[in-house]
């Protein structure tokens, strides 16, 4: 077998950095490895079923309000503004401040000006999901004021809001408790709200929310700050994502909901996948809500295709994946780009193409079960595994020593290798 070692280094600050390997040279080393998930090796029920979801809400077309919005300009060498009434919903007032963006976007980019491109992007993504803020839009590199845009009534529920409040509820029903990952908690405080909103009594019940923050609770605290919210009887728990990514198993939990998409591959695919490990009692289902017609909707097809493409790099087609991740995949200020020069009034992008993309890439991480897991499954006399509990599991490990257990990861490996023979077009050369 090839391997490749590059030896650690000195940064250019003179600080001691970790050994790192370039994408191009997965070339030369792919045909040499193999990757293996834990559903390869250790068959359900010890690792639960795992589901990925994405119900769509329609923002809020009845609710009306009557506002003032202000719009900036220069004539004669001067900032002169102008005060503008409108009554609007939830659903006018994105597409409102869509057009208004849009407008002074395509005015800029006229003229070879990217700025605004960036917080125009950061706007539309997060205003659906905070319309209660004020929003205050100036040019980051001249300074210049754009447009000022009053907050929405606090007393609303919000349409997503309210399914997250309902959704809850039948989890807690049912017996799960949830995360919920929201991006922003800093001066836009989604989780502030949120808290407040799901702790309002449905049907007379009530949710426990906890929200960790990282002002509040130390890295090497959470994990047993965790442990013990649960033992308090929280039902849900808010935090943005960054503060879970690594290091945790939240096997206590077994629904995830993104409340805001999150735009970092990597940070995505840790997060919510920090409750499917094993000894987790439940099947797993990881929803992600978005609003019909809204940027996020753009951004959550980008991520699909991502999570998509690293699936197939673990272990599936490699050209295919390279061609999905680096040929074909956008970053998401082109997709902004491109809707800036076509109207960006409206995203038609289908639910059933944004969960096709969610359920193709579970399909690439998650193989049909091999002859060998069936023998494993007949061996140890789980022909009927929905009877099995966690006793069960724990009496099954302890009945296997270490050769029984790399046994089964060899066997697993090497019909790894037999169902997913790579094919590869450039030409291989041996380091």
């Amino acid at each position: 077998m090839n391997t490749c070692t590059t030896p650690a280094s000195f940064d250019f600050r003179g600080q001691f950095s970790d050994a790192g390997l370039s994408a191009e040279a997965m070339r030369y080393i792919v045909q040499d490895t193999v990757f293996a998930q834990l559903t390869e090796i250790f068959p359900w029920p010890l690792i639960p079923r795992y589901k990925d979801i994405t119900p769509f809400v329609e923002m809020d077309n009845t609710n009306a309000t009557d506002i003032t919005y202000r719009r900036y300009a220069i004539r004669n060498k001067k900032m002169e503004f102008t005060d503008i009434p409108a009554t609007v919903t939830h659903a006018s007032a994105y597409r409102l401040i869509a057009e208004i963006l849009t407008t002074e976007a395509r005015a800029l980019l006229a003229s070879g000006d990217r700025g605004l491109l960036a917080i125009m992007l950061q706007t539309l993504l997060r205003w659906p999901n905070a319309p209660t803020a004020q929003i205050e839009i100036v040019h980051p590199r001249l300074g210049i004021p754009f447009l000022s845009f009053p907050g929405l009534p606090e007393e609303w529920i919000y349409p997503k809001e309210q399914w997250l409040l309902e959704q809850l509820h039948q989890f807690k029903a049912e017996g799960h408790r949830t995360i919920v990952y929201v991006a922003h908690v800093g001066k836009i405080d989604v989780s502030a709200r949120l808290k407040a909103v799901l702790e309002r009594p449905y049907n007379g019940q009530t949710l426990k929310v906890a929200v960790l923050r990282s002002s509040t609770v130390d890295t090497a605290d959470r994990m047993d700050w965790i442990e013990e919210t649960v033992e308090e009887g929280v039902d849900v728990l808010l935090c943005n994502p960054q503060l879970v990514e690594t290091g945790l198993d939240l096997i206590q939990f077994s629904r995830v909901v993104v409340y805001q998409m999150i735009y970092n591959s990597y940070t995505l695919g840790q997060c919510v996948r920090r409750v499917l490990r094993v000894g987790q009692q439940h099947d797993v289902q990881v929803y992600y809500t978005l609003y019909r017609a809204a940027m996020e909707v753009a951004a959550a097809q980008l991520m699909a295709k991502k999570a998509k493409a690293n699936a197939q790099i673990q272990g599936r087609d490699l050209r295919e994946a390279f061609i999905t991740q680096y040929a074909g995949a956008d970053d998401i200020q082109d997709i902004l780009m491109r809707q800036i020069q076509s109207g960006l009034s409206t995203i038609e992008i289908s639910q059933e193409e944004i969960q096709s993309l969610f359920t193709d890439a579970q399909n690439n991480r998650y193989r049909a079960e091999n002859e060998d897991i069936k023998n494993f499954r007949e061996r140890f006399g789980m022909d009927d595994p929905e009877e099995w509990t966690m006793d069960d599991l724990d009496n099954l490990f302890d009945g296997l020593d270490d050769d029984a257990i790399l046994g089964m990861f060899d066997a697993a490996t090497e019909n790894i290798i037999e169902q997913n023979p790579l094919t590869i077009d450039a030409q291989v050369t041996p380091l």
